[in-house]
């Protein structure tokens, strides 16, 4: 992603370039992340608090787990 264009569009992008039967995973794996950000910037910024990078990576992998026990389909296996 160069950056020069929106973040729809690399989205777009992402979903297209996944084979047919990952793309509603990729999609949903693309969504979990931003979603986890966004709530980690809230926290800092709300609350003044942070996670290490190492806490907020395992939590997105524990929840791309949790997403695919629940049919998500993401196509990545967390570990």
């Amino acid at each position: 992603w160069d950056g020069s264009s929106g973040l729809k569009d690399w989205m777009a992008s992402c979903v297209h370039r996944a084979a047919d039967e990952q793309r509603k995973g990729t999609l949903s794996l693309i969504q979990l992340i931003a979603w986890e950000l966004w709530r980690e910037r809230n926290r800092r910024l709300f609350q003044k608090e942070a996670q290490q990078k190492a806490a907020l990576i395992r939590l997105i992998k524990d929840e791309i787990h949790l997403w695919n026990m629940a049919g998500a389909g993401i196509p990545f296996d967390p570990g």
